[in-house]
């Protein structure tokens, strides 16, 4: 912990003597506007408010669910990957319904195992 310490003290000492000791914040950030054209804020109320904006964005994309929790999926994967296709989604052999989403599609053809893959054997726990 000194030692840390010591290394803290010593950049900011080094950040006062070519006189950058700033906070490092961001004081210029570029949107793009709806109509395709990219703007520069500078304004720290602006710069603030595009932030905060993009954060929330960022930070609620995921809202809503996944698909692999709905009806048909859930049916084949179960709750926790213990649905009767997992083998056939590790295999490459797993009929994806058509009303899959494109990110459905390529999260389930990642899936599939390296043809060199080979499972490792299961011991039970308890004897």
């Amino acid at each position: 912990m000194s030692r840390v310490e010591a290394q803290r003290a010593s950049a900011w000492n080094t950040k006062f003597m070519l006189g950058t000791t700033q906070n490092g914040s961001s004081t210029q950030v570029t949107v793009t506007n709806p109509d395709g054209l990219k703007s520069d804020l500078i304004e720290r109320e602006d710069v603030e408010s595009a932030v905060m904006r993009e954060n929330e964005r960022k930070y609620h994309q995921t809202e809503g669910g996944s698909q692999l929790l709905d009806g048909v999926f859930q049916k084949d994967f179960g709750s926790f990957g213990e649905g009767p296709a997992i083998d056939e989604v590790s295999q490459g052999t797993y009929t994806i319904p058509p009303h899959a989403t494109q990110a459905t599609k390529d999260f389930l053809q990642a899936c599939k195992a390296p043809d060199s893959f080979e499972s490792p054997a299961v011991d039970p726990i308890v004897s």
